[in-house]
């Protein structure tokens, strides 16, 4: 199951607000959220943030991703808990963005079903910008970089760094059909063969599961927002550039319905999914 709360928020305001360029809205959306929150007094659960009670980013599905589009800004609830987040947190965020905006914004709250279909060919699916890889000092992506910086080709026509993307791509899909599968009996039952109504719940039923990236370029993102770097440098973390895919296209072999997401940093507002053939509507696949 899923669960969006969209606030709708019009052109002058998302502007005065994130700037006018309509780059990394959902990122700065979930910042701002994250500062005023303190700012004004409203007590938010550190979850909504994908952040345990100690500080430290939770390791399983992020329950919340935040996400901007041209009709206003929504939070997304994966599963029980994250629609529980949804109407926890929904009243204290809309006094925020209230807050902020000194606007009444009208909040749309509305309920689905995730649906997984598996298939015996592939479907295209596209995306926003979709980190894949992390950057640092010593790692495969910095090698594959700077083969492909000097021979001034995009990154991921490098076949060891495609099959990498393509990796970190289909395990992120196979664990949010996982974690939905086994988070209790209301997700249960979503997540089937939408044909036999068999469930999903074997190691053979996910390795059937690809992704394979069609066509995109790579664009670098910073690995920690605004709202990670104070708690980046108090842990001791090195700064990193994420490898991100630029408004990829790709080739899934199975039928996806309702809320999904693939790649890294899916909190903060990345890699989205939608059908290849619907009109896009993601505020960072403009950037």
């Amino acid at each position: 199951m899923y669960t969006t709360a969209l606030f709708r928020l019009n052109t002058v305001a998302r502007h005065r607000l994130f700037g006018e360029d309509g780059q990394g809205v959902s990122e700065r959306f979930r910042s701002l959220i994250a500062s005023e929150s303190d700012a004004q007094g409203i007590a938010l659960p550190s979850a909504l943030f994908h952040y345990g009670d100690d500080g430290r980013p939770l390791n399983n599905l992020a329950p919340v991703r935040f996400h901007a589009t041209p009709t206003g800004l929504t939070l997304i609830g994966i599963g029980a808990y994250g629609r529980d987040l949804i109407y926890e947190t929904g009243p204290g965020v809309n006094r925020i963005l209230t807050g902020v905006t000194k606007l009444a914004l009208p909040v749309e709250i509305r309920e689905g079903q995730n649906q997984y279909k598996p298939l015996g060919f592939e479907r295209l699916y596209h995306s926003s910008i979709t980190p894949v890889g992390r950057r640092s000092r010593k790692n495969d992506w910095t090698e594959w970089v700077a083969t492909a910086t000097e021979r001034k080709i995009d990154v991921m026509t490098i076949p060891e760094a495609k099959a990498a993307a393509e990796t970190i791509l289909t395990n992120s899909l196979r664990r949010q059909l996982l974690e939905l599968h086994l988070n209790g009996p209301g997700d249960r039952t979503c997540v089937v063969d939408m044909m036999t109504g068999e469930s999903i719940d074997s190691e053979e039923d996910l390795s059937r599961l690809k992704v394979r990236v069609v066509t995109t370029a790579t664009v670098p993102v910073p690995a920690f927002g605004a709202l990670q770097r104070a708690h980046a440098r108090s842990i001791g973390a090195k700064a990193a550039t994420m490898i991100a895919l630029k408004r990829p296209v790709f080739a899934i072999n199975a039928e996806l319905k309702g809320e999904w997401a693939v790649g890294l940093l899916q909190a903060r507002g990345y890699g989205r999914l939608r059908p290849h053939h619907e009109a896009e509507t993601l505020e960072e696949a403009t950037a």
